[in-house]
């Protein structure tokens, strides 16, 4: 299979220069990773309704380390791509998606957690935080011939007091979004109380976000959340 060379759109071009080229094609999930970058995670199943198995990827720079902060290692990419009779076809490719290192904590040293497909849905979960904790997921599938944003939880809670009737902790605040539905499901559980307090509501009307648009660091910093 001849390769055939993409530069990721999503990145600044200064970042460009850190990670280079991915081939659009090869024969192996192997091929479509930049020098100096590894495997940090792998899920593999159907995503576009064939019969060919298809492979999402997180890669990561060797470079990034705990003290990430300072070294500036280039940012960690996800993959997905679609299988084909004679390898594979990068669908698409982004640098914004995956929080790097330098945004674990203490207690949680790697924010990434999992990278899972769901059916034909590829979800991509983060936790973090120390005294104050969070969770946060992303999901993504293919709609309209890209892959796009159909959902995102975010959950925030101290670990002072645990509520065993509810499995959880007090304070908690949850907000899960499903934009396919163009619904809203959240919940808080007041500082000091065993109680739930729910609360669902209907999203403002937006065209779904593509994958290559979403911020997992700027959602983290309260910019990038819809």
């Amino acid at each position: 299979m001849r390769a055939r060379f993409l530069w990721l759109l999503a990145v600044p071009g200064s970042v460009m220069a850190q990670v280079g080229e991915i081939p659009r094609s090869g024969p192996t999930p192997g091929a479509f990773i930049p020098p100096g970058y590894v495997v940090l995670a792998e899920a593999r199943g159907h995503l576009n309704g064939d019969e060919t198995g298809d492979v999402v990827v997180i890669l990561g720079h060797r470079r990034e380390r705990g003290d990430s902060a300072l070294a500036d290692p280039p940012p960690r990419l996800l993959l997905v791509l679609h299988g084909g009779p004679a390898g594979f076809d990068l669908a698409v490719a982004s640098a914004t998606a995956v929080l790097p290192r330098s945004a674990g904590s203490p207690t949680r040293p790697d924010p990434l957690v999992d990278l899972a497909l769901a059916r034909n849905v590829i979800v991509v979960r983060h936790e973090g935080g120390d005294r104050r904790q969070w969770r946060l997921s992303h999901r993504y599938r293919l709609h309209l011939g890209t892959y796009r944003l159909i959902g995102r939880a975010e959950t925030s809670f101290g670990t002072g007091r645990r509520c065993a009737s509810l499995g959880e902790f007090s304070p908690t605040e949850h907000r899960e979004e499903n934009y396919l539905t163009g619904r809203r499901y959240r919940y808080t559980i007041p500082e000091g109380r065993c109680v739930r307090r729910e609360r669902r509501e209907a999203l403002p009307q937006a065209p779904l976000r593509l994958l290559e648009e979403v911020d997992a660091g700027a959602e983290r910093k309260g910019r990038g959340a819809r």
